[in-house]
């Protein structure tokens, strides 16, 4: 799996927990909702992609934007190759 094809699935996800029309690759997670929601999205995408995220990882989550959690899949799914 691409970049691109990442990018496109924790987009989805997003605006599916999030409710939102769109999101913002640069978005603060903090602005788009509380720590429950993030934490939703890292179970549904450890599902969809299939890796295991860390306590520590998620904390980094919360305090990014969508474009690190991106970077963290694709680094994830590229180490499973």
């Amino acid at each position: 799996m691409d970049r691109n094809e990442i990018e496109k699935k924790v987009l989805e996800h997003i605006i599916e927990i999030y409710g939102v029309q769109e999101v913002q690759l640069d978005e603060k997670f903090l602005n788009l909702g509380d720590t429950l929601d993030v934490v939703e999205l890292m179970m549904e995408l450890e599902m969809e992609f299939g890796n295991k995220v860390s306590d520590e990882e998620v904390d980094e989550v919360i305090l990014g934007d969508v474009n690190a959690l991106v970077d963290l899949f694709d680094r994830k799914l590229e180490g499973n190759k």
